[in-house]
């Protein structure tokens, strides 16, 4: 039989299979529940908003979604022990509009901002700055104005001001035990705790917080902002401001807690204790990623504090004008083991240790740039005590220690090993680069330069090893010690996370430092790279410093393609070395060149051209070659487009693979054509 004589009865099978599957009963995707302010129906559609939150939220199932107009929103009415409740498999999203009929699309959160408030009695006066609630007000507040216990990633808070939560304990606006709610869009403000954890509390819990903000929280004792007890929520592209407490102004780590923090920012919060930004206590170890410091205020540690065992890892983040009324200002260290890498510490300020003051323990710092930090007494950009840092490819410059050592780095009873660091324009009475007091560093590979005093300065039983380092004025005792000018240039953006000082033309640190892989002390190595990650060696051999002589390039590309197959060429030397189009002359110091073609019979060479080239990338070039006399193109001669094959469709032919949506067109049709044959 013909394809044609089947054709009714195969749409007819399809057209049976295609009522049996969308007859098939429909799994249920959860309701969508509506609630607003003043709304008295039974939350089924907006027109139907229910008006009371928590009572919504109590009766909702897995797999809903409750929806939430702007407005303000109390857990009860006069009840300071109940909070809103999250629950598994429900999600909460506020910043709709409080009128009309509002799809997801039209949410906004900051225009349409939904308030979830503990004023029960609508009278709160709160001020940060001062302790809180003012003139009695709060006593009557929610202790907890949202709260989660057991419940995991499904249950979420989305889009909603939380705020007016007074723990008589903990979490004042949040209190999680147990739990991994996920919370974003939110911002938790103007809430308090008696303890710990004024905007949030976690306690066994590992949340995801996600484009949060937490600003203008106090607690008495701990975490004004958030607070974790053996806890490791995950905290992205968040903003922790104004909060206050005795320890961790804006967030606070305690026993074993593991959070992770990445692209937040920590600023102006106060610690009247230790870590204005973040304190990390007792065997914590976060991990921060791509955050910033600033402006935070504490006795130890301004910007972040690390104490009893704690392990964090910082990486490419940045601590500014930090204060510590004490010591670090922009990090403190105390025992335990801080490894910070691509950092910048940056005009922080302190008794001790401007940049970070780091005491016993085990500390790595690598990468970065301590620069314009200060202290009253010593280490301008970093205090070492009774430790042995390891520090890398470290730029120390323009930090001052106003009336005592160390303007770069102090050291006391500590043997810090020092690589390929970089110390200039460092200010001290003693010691404006470094200034050791009973201290033995090993130094290598490593330039002092253009101090206010002696470059490094010894006291007590100081024995540093330097060598292979540029100092100026020399070093008595060190290995292979130049003093000619490094010629650094200024502190700049030279590429890499962080701005150094580049070794400019003539440098004597150029190709004069110890080949990688030599070790300086145990563990540590010459390294295979410099601050900014370029690799090492440039040139002949490892330049001095934290930054190797970055050369750059020339690309020359040739056109027409014509003249580059007619033999294009150029050369950056005079015309001693010719180069085809698209190869790049490499290590270039930093300069002007002129660039020149070669000749091609039958065609006019581009003109010689000066070209900068920087540091970086090859800069590209291209020339342009012009023929003499070209012979005129031939008009193409045009190919009628090949004839269509029908072979082997027939009258049926659908040129391929029937579509689905041809075949339920054509399913009326079979029907009818059935009816026929009938």
């Amino acid at each position: 039989m013909s394809l044609c004589r089947k054709l009714p009865e195969k749409l007819l099978s399809l057209l049976f299979f295609l009522l049996f599957l969308f007859a098939r009963p429909m799994v249920s995707e959860g309701a969508v529940l509506y609630v607003k302010n003043g709304g008295t129906g039974d939350g089924s559609s907006w027109a139907a908003a229910a008006g009371d939150l928590r009572t919504v939220l109590a009766g909702a199932s897995s797999g809903d979604e409750i929806r939430v107009a702007a407005g303000s929103y109390k857990p009860h009415a006069d009840d300071r022990g109940v909070s809103i409740v999250l629950k598994n498999g429900v999600a909460l999203y506020g910043g709709f509009p409080d009128t009309g009929n509002p799809a997801m699309a039209d949410r906004d959160p900051e225009l349409y901002r939904t308030i979830l408030t503990g004023d029960l009695l609508g009278n709160d006066i709160f001020d940060a700055a001062n302790g809180g609630y003012q003139g009695g007000t709060g006593s009557d507040n929610s202790y907890h104005v949202v709260s989660a216990d057991g419940v995991g990633s499904t249950a979420v808070l989305d889009g909603f001001f939380i705020t007016g939560g007074n723990a008589d304990v903990d979490g004042g606006g949040m209190y999680n035990t147990d739990s991994s709610p996920t919370v974003t869009n939110c911002t938790f403000s103007g809430n308090s705790a008696a303890n710990s954890g004024g905007g949030m509390l976690n306690t066994g819990s590992s949340p995801t917080v996600t484009n949060c903000t937490f600003s203008g929280n106090i607690a008495t004792n701990h975490g004004g902002g958030m607070s974790n007890w053996y806890s490791s929520p995950a905290v992205t592209n968040c903003v922790f401001s104004g909060n206050r407490t005795n320890d961790g102004g804006g967030m606070f780590n305690f026993g074993s807690s593991s959070p992770t923090v990445t692209n937040s920012t920590f600023s102006e919060n106060i610690a009247t204790s230790a870590g204005g930004g973040m304190y990390n206590w007792n065997l914590t170890s976060p991990t921060v990623t791509n955050c910033v410091f600033s402006g935070n205020t504490a006795a130890w540690g301004g910007g972040m504090a690390n104490n009893s065992n704690s392990s964090a890892v910082v990486t490419n983040s940045t601590f500014s004008g930090n204060t510590a009324t004490i010591d670090g200002g922009g990090m403190y260290h105390w025992y335990g083991s801080t490894t910070v890498t691509d950092c910048i510490f940056l005009e922080n300020t302190a008794n001790k240790g401007g940049g970070i003051y780091s005491g016993f323990g085990s500390v790595t710092f690598t990468n970065s740039t301590f620069s314009a930090n200060s202290v009253g007494d010593e280490g301008g950009g970093m205090f070492n005590t009774n430790n042995a840092p390891a520090v890398t490819n470290c730029t120390f410059s323009g930090n001052t220690a106003h009336n005592w050592g160390g303007g770069g780095m102090y050291n006391g009873n500590s043997i810090p090993t020092v690589t390929n660091c970089t110390f200039t324009e460092n200010r001290a009475s003693w010691g404006g680069n470094m200034y050791n007091f009973n201290s033995s560093p090993t130094i290598l590979n490593s330039i002092f330069w253009a101090s206010s005093s002696e470059e490094v300065e010894n006291a007590g039983t100081s024995a540093p090893s330097l060598t292979s380092c540029v100092v100026q004025g020399g070093y008595p005792g060190g290995t292979d010690i130049l003093e000619g000018d490094p010629k650094l240039g200024p502190l700049a953006d030279n590429g890499g996370p962080t701005q150094t000082h580049a070794l400019t033309g003539g440098s004597s640190a150029l190709d004069a430092g110890r080949p990688v892989g030599t070790v300086v002390s145990g563990a540590v190595t010459v390294p295979a790279a410099d601050q900014r990650g370029i690799s090492r060696p440039r040139g002949t051999g490892v330049d001095i410093g934290a930054c190797e002589m970055a050369f750059g390039g020339l690309q020359v590309i040739i056109q027409p393609e014509a003249a580059r197959t007619a033999g294009g060429k150029w050369s950056v030397d005079g015309g001693t070395t010719w180069k085809n189009s698209g190869e790049t002359a490499e290590n270039l110091l930093p300069g002007s060149y002129a660039v020149t073609f070669g000749d091609v019979t039958g065609w006019t060479k581009p003109a010689a051209r000066t070209v900068d080239v920087a540091q970086g990338p090859a800069v590209p070039v291209t020339g342009t070659y012009v023929q003499q006399n070209p012979d005129p193109d031939p008009s193409p001669d045009p190919s009628p487009d090949p004839a269509p094959d029908n072979r082997g469709g027939g009258g049926c032919s659908a040129g391929g693979v029937f579509s689905p949506s041809v075949l339920l067109l054509l399913a009326p049709l079979a029907l009818l054509a059935v009816g026929r044959t009938r």
